[in-house]
């Protein structure tokens, strides 16, 4: 879909150094001669947005566009390749949204500025009469012939640890409809009215399958400078902010409002043991105590305000709070952290299918000691890996989970799985399991570091190619179903799961806490979980 489209784009163009020569640069005393410049109205990027007067300026290479004609003030840019072309609203062939403006517009024209690998980059123009649009027609045909053949692009390295700015060629940056809009974010020029131009995306959704080609370079992750934007804006968390009733300032009085009830209590306790250095706890409460209220289903689960702390290294309270919405409403499955947290044990169980599938013989050996690895690695997914990986690895895989999904916590799941699998076959008992586990990329006593390099490789090798989103959303469905007839068979136990969460506790609040244990074993648990409150 076009949205699809435009967060692949998105990602695509946020990973694109900000020092690297830009091909549709304004004008200088070396540039070449322009083929032709005028007067343009240009759509904005949406098909309900408004038409704007621009000064268009046509380079052999690139077509830029200006609010001015002294080319002072630029607005964006597009290239020139081989494979673009302008279409002409009255075509019937035309493209895009061009129907709907054919009528009211008759000197208007689609300019598809695609490439062999996306051929589809819709822009909209309008010439001021038919002469005109026949000379920018002619001269945009002149541009093409003069560009030279794409050339081909080697897959790069999906393992690759460079920056994103040396893993991306900014001349195979595909930019998207919403390129004006980008340029304003990236710029830092963020008004209510851009925002509003992104909410209209609508909430979050998985991209399309792109390129094998184009995976490396998603892959290679954001730069920590402009995380914060695109976290905000990939996640959908613009439109969420329009789509809900209330303010962010009246949800955290609402949930100051809340009283004594667990959710609260828990909270309190947890915000000065959230470990992030940097953060204020008066704002990490705020964004708690709001997500609270504007959840009531869900309350609070411990491992919330770890993923709350690590948005607000990027970005401010307000975008943390609403960006913290949609990851754990929109990116993560249905009754993650509901009460009777269907979804999480569904995945727990989702989990231990994938490990019969792709590491048979630790499936063998953990079924044959009875070790069930759900009370370990549920903390994984719970708080997306922020408390058991390095921060340059655990933020860059939410970048990759904001284009691909939820997937791709099974596969860091697996690769650390994987990459432990020799000790993890000489353990007998869950605790033997713990210094494994726990801190994979750390040195713990005697057990060697796991280089973080080296479980982004296997996440994305080959011995995982299997591993579609199709595949999982089945496996996922079946287990869900699964869940819910065993809530059924035992009501009263409903938290329970056969191979999940045993040890999970919900209280009414929406709270999930672990229940009293011997010492032995809630010492164990006490350090994995966040050294839970027991009653």
């Amino acid at each position: 879909s076009l949205r699809e489209a435009w967060r692949v784009n998105v990602l695509r163009l946020v990973m694109a150094s900000t020092e690297t020569p830009d091909t549709c640069s304004a004008q200088g005393d070396s540039s070449p001669a322009p083929l032709l410049s005028g007067w343009l109205r240009k759509r904005y990027p949406v098909l309900k947005g408004r038409w704007h007067r621009r000064w268009c300026v046509l380079l052999p290479t690139c077509l830029t566009f200006y609010a001015d004609s002294e080319c002072k003030i630029r607005k964006g840019s597009v290239n020139i390749k081989r494979y673009s072309r302008l279409i002409p609203f009255r075509d019937k062939s035309a493209p895009g949204d061009a129907v709907v403006h054919r009528d009211s517009r008759p000197f208007g024209f689609v300019l598809d500025a695609g490439s062999n690998s996306a051929p589809e980059h819709f822009l909209y123009f309008e010439a001021l009469s038919e002469t005109e649009l026949e000379a920018w027609n002619a001269a945009i045909e002149h541009a093409v012939s003069l560009a030279a053949p794409c050339e081909s692009q080697e897959p790069l390295d999906v393992n690759c640890t460079v920056s994103p700015c040396e893993a991306m060629d900014t001349g195979g940056v595909l930019l998207s409809k919403r390129l004006e809009v980008w340029n304003m974010l990236y710029s830092g020029d963020f008004s209510d009215e851009h925002e509003a131009v992104v909410a209209s995306l609508g909430p979050w959704q998985p991209a399309f399958e792109f390129q094998s080609s184009e995976k490396g370079k998603l892959r290679a992750g954001l730069s920590p400078s402009i995380r914060g934007k695109a976290w905000y804006m990939l996640s959908g968390a613009a439109s969420k902010k329009m789509r809900t009733g209330k303010t962010y300032d009246q949800l955290v009085a609402d949930g100051y409002a809340l009283g004594n009830i667990e959710a609260v209590l828990v909270i309190e306790a947890d915000v000065p043991r959230t470990g992030i250095s940097g953060i204020d706890e008066v704002v990490l409460r705020n964004v708690l105590l709001a997500f609270a209220a504007a959840h009531p289903d869900i309350g609070y689960c411990q491992s919330m305000n770890l993923i709350a702390a690590t948005l607000l290294s990027y970005m401010e309270e307000q975008q943390a709070f609403w960006t913290l919405c949609s990851l754990l409403k929109d990116l993560l499955p249905p009754e993650y952290f509901c009460a009777q947290m269907r979804g999480l044990r569904a995945d727990m169980q989702v989990l231990n299918s994938l490990i019969q599938c792709f590491l048979p013989d630790l499936a063998t050996h953990l079924a044959s000691c009875r070790i069930d690895l759900s009370l370990m690695v549920v903390n994984w997914f719970l708080c997306l890996f922020t408390r058991t990986l390095p921060s340059e690895i655990s933020h860059r895989l939410i970048d990759v989970m904001l284009l691909e999904g939820s997937s791709v916590l099974f596969r860091m799941a697996l690769a650390i799985l994987s990459a432990r699998q020799q000790d993890l076959l000489k353990c007998t008992s869950l605790p033997d399991t713990y210094p494994l586990l726990r801190s994979p990329c750390e040195q713990r006593g005697s057990v060697p570091a796991v280089p973080s390099h080296e479980l982004w490789q296997s996440m994305f090798g080959s011995w995982l190619d299997d591993l579609t989103e199709a595949d999982l959303q089945s496996r996922r469905k079946t287990y869900v179903h699964a869940v819910r007839l065993e809530d059924e068979e035992v009501p009263d136990k409903a938290v329970q799961s056969a191979e999940a969460c045993d040890n999970l506790q919900v209280h009414e609040s929406g709270c999930k806490q672990v229940p009293d244990l011997d010492t032995s074993y809630w010492g164990l648990l006490s350090s994995w979980l966040g050294d839970a409150v027991k009653e």
